[in-house]
């Protein structure tokens, strides 16, 4: 493939100077000793009018002369025309069939302009993924389907080049090449990605079935919530387990920070894909308590910093869950966090006390002096009524005597 992406460079450049070739084929490639790639028999080539080149930062320096005008609808006859079924046809109708376009082998020159030579180098990367010429297979689609192997971008990129319509191939070899040059890049990639993930899953069951486990936190620990890679600090990491991870290859330490030595791991290691996925309420408690807990250890340990209430339940339950193996500072700042709630718990409960004892008080108060002033009420009514009483026993007497 990475001669195949010089022959669309080359063209690429023939293109940008107003020159279309008419007759890629294999045969008119010619790989060098030294891996440099010869496109060959420029016995057919098409120049067109300036005003055709497609290229806008670069221009012939002259127009189209007549002469050129005849060597562009009247194509010269070729000095190295390949043999057998492939041999060039002469004529109107310019090529070698199996590597034609449709408007090409139609002899539709006025049509004929840099998507042909794209249809012609589809028809190229067809024969190297399949070992056939396009003319040997009625269809083309079908047969690159029968060769799983085959990445499906470049199965696209093929018969993208070989559409019948023009508009729908690209417009030129440049274009081309940017999508070739962008799959090869994806491919080199996913490679590497392919070979760092057998990597880690070798080193990692390499490791002692005691290990695994506090060598799992910590790769967990240096991946955010939101799943992208985080440095960490060495001296806040379990050292037994960082020494394992960088002897096999999974973690860098650089100017005391430890990242994952490939970052891709994330999204291409099963493993660690299965880590998070099973516990992603667990991953963003285990982020949060590494931020905060770093934090108040930082800021003095105030206790203001400390966890309470729904955060705090929502912690425990994930360490009853999960059983995480975390690290001395965040260790600290969960006990300093339930140990504050537990003084916070005696103290309500103190408070509590306190105010209901202050409210017997006050409703025993209340009580005592409102018996007080109903004995005194009780009192005084008992007084008037005795009065009353030796009031009419007075006026009793009176009317007897006056009687």
């Amino acid at each position: 493939m990475a001669a195949y992406q010089q022959v669309c460079e080359t063209l690429a450049y023939a293109h940008n100077r107003g020159v279309i070739h008419r007759d890629l084929k294999p045969a008119n490639v010619m790989l060098g000793t030294f891996g440099v790639v010869f496109v060959v028999d420029w016995g057919l080539v098409k120049i067109m009018d300036t005003d055709q080149i497609q290229a806008k930062d670069t221009q012939l320096e002259t127009k189209a002369t007549g002469l050129n005008r005849a060597f562009a609808e009247s194509p010269m006859k070729t000095s190295s025309a390949s043999l057998g079924s492939e041999r060039t046809k002469m004529g109107q109708v310019a090529g070698t069939k199996g590597f034609m376009s449709p408007e090409q082998a139609a002899g539709d020159i006025k049509r004929m302009g840099p998507p042909a030579d794209v249809w012609a180098l589809g028809a190229i990367l067809f024969c190297i993924l399949t070992g056939k010429s396009p003319k040997d297979e009625p269809d083309c689609a079908g047969a690159l389907d029968k060769l799983p192997r085959i990445p499906p971008p470049l199965v696209e990129i093929c018969l993208t080049c070989m559409a019948p319509e023009i508009t729908e191939r690209p417009a030129h070899a440049g274009e081309l090449n940017e999508r070739l040059v962008r799959w090869l890049q994806g491919a080199k990639r996913s490679e590497r990605e392919r070979e760092s993930v057998e990597q880690a899953e070798v080193a990692f069951l390499a490791l002692p079935e005691d290990a695994q486990r506090r060598c799992r936190e910590l790769l967990m620990s240096l991946v955010d919530e939101d799943g992208t890679p985080i440095r960490r600090m060495a001296r806040e990491l379990d050292e037994s387990a960082l020494t394992h991870l960088i002897t096999a290859g999974l973690v860098d330490l650089e100017d005391n920070r430890v990242h994952l030595a490939d970052e891709a791991l994330i999204t291409s290691w099963d493993r660690m894909q299965a880590w998070l996925e099973a516990d992603r309420d667990g991953q963003r408690i285990r982020q949060r308590l590494a931020r905060e807990a770093r934090a108040w250890a930082r800021k003095g340990r105030r206790k203001e910093a400390l966890w309470q209430g729904d955060a705090l339940d929502d912690l425990q339950a994930w360490r009853r869950r999960a059983s995480p193996g975390l690290m001395p500072v965040e260790l600290e700042f969960i006990e300093a966090s339930a140990s504050e709630r537990l003084h916070v718990g005696r103290r309500a409960r103190v408070m509590t006390t306190a105010l209901l004892l202050t409210m017997f008080l006050v409703t025993s108060m209340a009580l005592v002096q409102w018996a007080s002033a109903t004995r005194a009420m009780d009192e005084a009514v008992a007084a008037n009524s005795e009065k009353e009483a030796a009031l009419r026993s007075t006026e009793i007497r009176a009317l007897s005597a006056e009687a």
